[in-house]
């Protein structure tokens, strides 16, 4: 088809036309409708969207080859244009980050972000343990940061959705462990969105119950197997500390959790009514309220758990109003008789 020819004589100058024309052979478009700094490029193979800014003084045009030329590109195009000017503002932009492959590196000297991941998981770390959360926060928190090792070193502005996919996919814990591993990264990696590294944070973009395995899940399901009356008699007949047994026996007739018998003291025990109040749990070696109101209860005590207590009555310490005095955590699972021998670890 003839392509047709401005007629100078309707108001076209020469410069008009030969901008119109030398714009028709490099093949680029510009449109009224078009947003300010977005141009599309015709060329053999097809159209290109190109976002056009200045940086540092210069002028710099940048395709984004990987997107249709479509409406919905073209604003994608100009939100993130306007990405690149709020980063130049506050002073945050990296070339390289942005456009990793660009002609324009060399020009401006940038390297691209090599921040790990490892840096922000310490950093949120701190950030923690600046708040002041609970001792049992702060190891559970450490736990998710070691189990994270496989990510450890991966930078930052490289880690994609499907990255973290693939580390759901590989996990054999519950589902329950992983949603709390990714609830850390998640908050983590939004330091890293505050410091203009990231755009948005790819962890919100996983689920875990999506990604993992039916098999896993049916491995980490919880069955209830208590212990039959003769097990309990094995157990009780096979200590060899008269405390060790004493604890076993109140711990498998009243259902306490460990934290709330290392805690367990002797003015909380009511004899006429034959009830004990847990009002207290030793956390990692911290005595603290319990977490809910439920936890705040009073628990009755049948003949074993008086027989006891009755026992341990007779190996109590005036001077002492705890329970069991050979709880004294001094490292996790390990434990201080009242003499200061070390006897082992919890079963």
């Amino acid at each position: 088809m003839e392509r047709r020819k401005p007629n100078i004589k309707s108001g076209w100058s020469k410069r008009k036309m030969g901008r119109f024309i030398r714009d028709s052979k490099m093949g680029e478009k510009k449109s009224a409708d078009l947003p300010r700094g977005i141009t599309i490029r015709t060329h053999r193979s097809g159209q290109t969207t190109n976002i056009t800014f200045t940086y540092k003084g210069v002028k710099c045009r940048e395709p984004l080859s990987n997107l249709d030329v479509n409406s919905r590109n073209i604003k994608y195009a100009e939100r993130l244009l306007g990405e690149i000017h709020n980063k130049m503002e506050r002073g945050t932009f990296n070339y390289a980050d942005q456009f990793p492959k660009s002609v324009r590196l060399k020009l401006f000297g940038n390297k691209k972000n090599a921040t790990p991941i490892k840096k922000y998981l310490d950093e949120y770390l701190e950030i923690c343990a600046s708040r002041q959360l609970s001792p049992s926060t702060l190891t559970g928190y450490k736990k998710c940061r070691g189990s994270l090792l496989d990510l450890h070193n991966v930078n930052v502005a490289d880690l994609t959705p499907g990255m973290i996919k693939n580390w759901v996919q590989q996990q054999n814990t519950a589902l329950k462990t992983v949603r709390n591993r990714l609830s850390f990264l998640r908050s983590a990696l939004d330091e890293a969105v505050t410091d203009g590294i990231l755009t948005t944070n790819p962890v919100s973009l996983i689920s875990a119950s999506r990604y993992q395995n039916n098999s896993d899940r049916k491995a980490n399901e919880y069955f209830v197997d208590p212990l039959r009356p003769d097990e309990v008699e094995m157990m009780l007949s096979s200590t060899t500390n008269a405390q060790w047994e004493n604890l076993f026996r109140f711990a498998l007739h009243t259902g306490m959790r460990s934290s709330e018998l290392c805690a367990l003291r002797w003015d909380s025990l009511d004899l006429v009514n034959n009830t004990v109040g847990v009002f207290t749990a030793c956390v990692e070696g911290i005595v603290k309220n319990p977490k809910t109101k439920a936890g705040r209860r009073k628990i009755e005590l049948n003949t074993q758990a008086l027989l006891a207590l009755t026992k341990q009555n007779r190996l109590h310490q005036p001077k002492v109003n705890l329970f069991f005095m050979i709880l004294k955590r001094i490292s996790p699972g390990q434990v201080l008789t009242p003499s200061g021998k070390k006897p082992g670890y919890l079963p």
